[in-house]
């Protein structure tokens, strides 16, 4: 993943509330799916691994943020815990159809839990955050984005 995305992330992860964060969880995983085939189609089997392991990273994440007062949970539980198992075997064996497999998993719970973030209208989880504006400005080609540091609750002042 480049340092592009990485700031993409950064950026949507401050505003959103629970719902929305776990969205974001399943679409930087796409990113290491994305990169795993990268590394496959070069045949660099050492970013392939790395790839795999971060998307792993992913489910763990998923799995340790379930909330188990709800039955949904055990399904979705029970899911990730297939999921990890065969993202360790396309490391085990090089292989990428444990990839697609999971992916194929994947996609249609990242779309349903999209859905329920369009509907959940609860705080975002990271207060004093700053607020980033795009579009204010444009640069050559770029687009410009701005911070809104006149925000005086954002910790110490000095």
């Amino acid at each position: 993943m480049n340092s592009e995305k990485i700031g993409d992330f950064t950026r949507r992860i401050s505003g959103e509330n629970r719902t929305g964060l776990t969205v974001i969880v399943f679409d930087i995983m796409s990113e290491y799916f994305k990169d795993a085939y990268d590394a496959k189609g070069k045949n660099d089997s050492e970013a392939f691994k790395v790839a795999v392991k971060k998307a792993d990273a992913c489910i763990l994440n998923l799995m340790q943020t379930l909330d188990f007062k709800y039955e949904l949970a055990n399904r979705l539980y029970s899911e990730y815990h297939f999921c990890r198992k065969e993202l360790a075997l396309a490391v085990a064996k090089s292989s990428i159809e444990e990839v697609k497999a999971v992916e194929e998993i994947i996609r249609p719970l990242r779309e349903a839990f999209e859905e329920v973030a369009k509907k959940d209208d609860s705080e975002p989880v990271m207060k004093n955050a700053q607020n980033v504006y795009a579009g204010m400005t444009y640069g050559k080609g770029t687009l410009n984005e701005s911070s809104d540091i006149t925000n005086g609750g954002r910790g110490f002042l000095v």
